[in-house]
């Protein structure tokens, strides 16, 4: 693939990029690896659904409600800096053009990749940054609940992107037990998909218990050493109430659940 093509490529990219953010988003190269047109075009089509997320101060967490964990609990004030997510959970399509295999237990190319531990989470990273120069990452656990709760756009919803959970999540009730294609449900006030359901998705933080009550105000980016790490947002496979913005989980870095996926920020 000339370099030439990797370029337009680029710039084609980043013109649908917020403009005062160009200078961050396309400061990249690929490496000297010949890619295929398919693989230009996955990576194209991940880099245009990047969505700007305006950084702001927003409540985190909630106060405890009837069947909920403790830990979903002590709403405190938090401020992000800005920040890109990605639109969708990551796709098998997406996965298997950087890592060439497919783990998940319901294969379907637009389908949210899952069955993956947080461990080859990070390997997938690594590699997608090399090919592609960019910065990847995981969402921290601030950053993910401020994008699923709409970021400075927020009307307040229980749900990303509604009060009634069918209507932008795929959880138990409606899901037969399956997980389903990406943004086949209603977006939420940031036009990013499947917050509260489809797959839960892992974000970089540790998990602690009580970090709500130590964590820094400012991009708060959990402890600095623990056994687990968070995941957020319901799933095909769990109760509706796990879906809300503010509620939590844990696994173990290596763990791999048909339950759980991720989706990209930078």
């Amino acid at each position: 693939m000339s370099k030439t093509i990797l370029i337009l490529l680029f710039v084609i990219c980043a013109d649908n990029l917020p403009a005062q953010n160009h200078t961050a988003v396309t400061r990249r190269n690929y490496n000297e690896n010949q890619l295929e047109q398919y693989q230009i075009n996955v990576f194209a089509k991940l880099l245009d659904n990047m969505v700007f997320v305006d950084g702001g101060t927003f409540y985190m967490g909630n106060e405890l409600e009837e069947g909920e964990m403790d830990q979903d609990a002590n709403r405190h004030r938090v401020t992000i800096d800005p920040f890109f997510i990605s639109r969708y959970e990551v796709t098998q399509e997406l996965w298997t053009t950087v890592l060439d295999y497919n783990p998940a237990q319901f294969k379907d190319p637009q389908n949210p990749i899952e069955n993956v531990s947080w461990e080859e989470v990070q390997q997938f990273i690594q590699k997608l940054n090399n090919i592609t120069g960019m910065n990847f990452r995981l969402p921290t656990e601030a950053e993910w609940e401020f994008a699923a709760k709409g970021g400075t756009f927020s009307l307040g919803y229980r749900f990303a992107g509604s009060d009634f959970p069918k209507a932008v999540a795929w959880v138990d009730e409606n899901s037969k037990f399956t997980t389903h294609n990406v943004a086949m449900k209603r977006p939420n006030e940031l036009g990013i998909y499947d917050m509260s359901g489809n797959v839960a998705e892992w974000c970089q933080d540790f998990y602690q218990h009580d970090y709500y009550i130590i964590s820094p105000e400012h991009n708060p980016k959990g402890p600095q050493v623990g056994n687990n790490h968070v995941n957020r947002g319901g799933s095909w496979v769990m109760d509706q109430k796990y879906a809300k913005t503010y509620s939590r989980n844990l696994a173990s870095p290596k763990m791999k659940s048909q339950a759980i996926g991720f989706r990209l920020a930078m």
